[in-house]
């Protein structure tokens, strides 16, 4: 039996809850972005194929992702340990998945790599589904709530930057004879999942607790579901925001391996220049959130993505070839600092509509609003990196022989990468304006929440005697 804690916000706690980000951010990324490429590359698939593979295995994750945000919530009602069991689960489904996606045969084609990218997305949305909405419910403080975040936030990349530096570890060790990026690295981070996700889930189980025991309440079936999201106006905001903002950094984080390998010719150096980026958004997590704490976080988030536009439009003027290396190299470093702002602030945010949803409705429904956010985030890098690699295509752009490139194909590159996802961005931050929930109304939604819970547990008590007294 697990001892009940309360959280209290201290370094273990955070330390424990962040550690199987740790693994998701081994996964995630390279499943959704650079994995697909080195497909292209390595297995020879087509560059379309694959986009249409991304982008279809996403209708099945739209009804896959709200079941397991359902199901969580349920779960979260009735069993002992809430969302615990699914971390459990979803550690099972993605060891193999991540195992058999990350080290195709020889002869792996279309189909090998559409059913094992199915099985990680499905490990990832049973891990990250409710592993997510159990860290809103931790806390409900403005603060807080995004101190956890970021926390998660970091752990995630630090799985990322293990995932990258992979290749350079192995070509020290004399595993490997390069340091690129490719499949036989990608083989080696399967192995060691394997081996991280049982050891940072278990403390995560151990030591984390349960939640805020309040909001117990079960789910009350899908069909209300769909209407408080139809109702809920800050999620409607929310969510065009982050899908325009986001469906633009699909294109950029797909095409950058191109860009760097075909476009700079300069592939050697891919894993330094984004392992420099990851490691940029790492440290610039932490003043991000800061930011936070004086000012609103769409103010926060808003002025990211203003940056980001600048510091991706100034791609353009990086001439091709190797002498383009590293201007490229510092504005995609310049350009991480300033995307981190949407790992801190992006999931605050949304327990923050959780919390006005339960006020407004009184259902409590975090795990399928997270399950919403999980599917976000693969819809944007799937539906991103599909018409990255269509686009790739349309302008005929050959990856294979960069040489053959001409002005048009050259310009239709930098169109995916840097013009399109800055005009998205823009796009998104007018979206953001509108977006009505801010600290003030936050911290009255939450008082209101309380007081609301405490009369409940008041009554509790006198409902019990008078079953006694009837039975």
């Amino acid at each position: 039996m697990i001892r009940r804690r309360q959280w209290v916000g201290n370094g273990v706690q955070l330390a424990c809850y962040a550690l199987p980000n740790l693994c998701i951010g081994m996964l995630v990324l390279p499943a959704a972005t650079i994995v697909p490429s080195l497909y292209i590359k390595e297995r020879a698939l087509v560059p379309a194929t694959v986009g249409l593979i991304l982008m279809s295995a996403r209708f099945f994750d739209a009804v896959a992702d709200q079941l397991i945000g359902y199901l969580s919530d349920l779960a979260n009602s009735r069993l002992p340990g809430g969302r615990k069991a699914w971390l459990v689960l979803g550690g099972m489904v993605a060891a193999p998945s991540v195992f058999f996606l990350f080290s195709p045969p020889a002869h792996a084609g279309a189909l090998y790599f559409g059913f094992w990218s199915m099985a990680v997305y499905s490990a990832w949305a049973i891990l990250l589904i409710p592993y997510t909405a159990w860290g809103t419910e931790l806390s409900r403080d403005y603060n807080e709530r995004t101190r956890i975040v970021t926390a998660r936030s970091i752990a995630g990349q630090l799985g990322t930057l293990l995932f990258l530096g992979t290749p350079l570890l192995l070509n020290a060790l004399h595993l490997a004879k390069t340091t690129a990026a490719d499949l036989h690295a990608a083989s080696y981070v399967a192995l060691a999942l394997i081996v991280l996700l049982p050891l940072t889930i278990l403390p995560c189980m151990l030591v984390v607790p349960q939640g805020i025991a309040q909001l117990k309440s079960a789910p009350r079936g899908l069909a209300p579901t769909i209407r408080s999201f139809m109702n809920n106006r800050p999620m409607q905001i929310y969510v065009c925001a982050y899908f325009v903002a986001e469906t633009g950094y699909g294109l950029f984080a797909t095409a950058i391996f191109f860009y760097i390998d075909a476009y700079l010719q300069s592939g050697a150096q891919f894993i330094y220049v984004v392992l420099l980026a990851n490691v940029a958004t790492l440290l610039s997590m932490p003043a991000w959130k800061r930011l936070c704490e004086h000012v609103e976080k769409k103010t926060a988030w808003g002025l990211s993505w203003a940056l980001q536009s600048a510091s991706l439009l100034a791609l353009v003027l990086v001439p091709p070839g190797p002498a383009g290396l590293v201007p490229a190299a510092v504005l995609i470093t310049v350009n991480s600092v300033f995307a981190a702002a949407a790992l801190v602030v992006a999931p605050s945010i949304l327990g923050d509509i959780v919390d006005y949803d339960t006020w407004k409705t009184g259902g409590y429904r975090a795990g399928n609003y997270f399950a919403l956010y999980s599917l976000g985030i693969k819809m944007v890098t799937a539906v991103g990196g599909g018409l990255a690699f269509i686009l790739l295509g349309w302008f005929h752009y050959n990856v294979v022989s960069p040489a053959t490139n001409g002005a048009a194909a050259n310009r239709g590159m930098l169109f995916v990468l840097a013009v399109a996802p800055a005009l998205l961005r823009l796009l998104a931050l007018a979206v953001l304006r509108l977006y009505p929930l801010g600290r003030h109304r936050q911290r009255v939604i939450r008082m209101s929440l309380e007081r609301r819970e405490r009369r409940a547990a008041a009554r509790q008590p006198t409902e019990r005697l008078a079953a006694e007294g009837a039975g």
